[in-house]
């Protein structure tokens, strides 16, 4: 599961494919284009690469490990009954 997020609207969209195959998705179907076999030869030039995102036009995606690393980090803590308690 993929989740992008156009950076124009905030709208969010889920795919099931790969981030990258997912952000050239959302640009292509963006503009009426819903010929997935042609996907590749017609957009694949247009998907830029970063270090944690993929983008294609409007559309960005983290790609899956840092996307799953910033999930976990967004759970709240857990009660951790042997904190130290500050009555102070």
């Amino acid at each position: 599961m993929c989740i992008v997020l156009n950076l124009a609207t905030g709208e969010k969209q889920e795919y099931s494919c790969s981030p990258d195959q997912a952000v050239i998705a959302a640009y292509a179907q963006s503009h009426h284009d819903w010929n997935t076999w042609d996907y590749g030869k017609r957009y694949n030039h247009m998907l830029e690469t970063g270090k944690h995102t993929y983008l294609c036009g409007d559309f960005t995606a983290l790609n899956v490990m840092f996307g799953a690393i910033l999930a976990a980090c967004q759970e709240p803590p857990s009660h951790n009954p042997g904190a130290i308690k500050n009555d102070s």
